[in-house]
């Protein structure tokens, strides 16, 4: 079972890194990829910003649609305003 390198070098020996989405090479940088950890250590998301961008935005489409079918969430409809005293009389 053989299976296919998430980076390879390219012709001028760039460091190339694949989309775990939609399977394309990209230059393996941050132009391309999203940071994924601290800035030092150089790790990237395994998938290219276009498709992680995507992916993000038809998860908050779907929120939005699940949020206005049912109301806002419970947790919001009691919450109480911060920063009131209670005043005994």
């Amino acid at each position: 079972m053989t299976t296919e390198p998430k980076e390879r070098l390219d012709e001028d020996g760039n460091l190339e890194r694949r989309c775990s989405k939609c399977g394309d090479w990209w230059p393996a940088d941050r132009e391309f990829f999203y940071s994924s950890g601290p800035a030092e250590k150089g790790k990237l998301h395994s998938q290219c910003k276009a498709c992680y961008d995507a992916d993000r935005r038809e998860r908050r489409e779907k929120k939005a649609l699940q949020q206005t079918a049912s109301g806002p969430a419970g947790r919001h409809r009691q919450r109480r305003p911060t920063g009131w005293a209670v005043v005994a009389a």
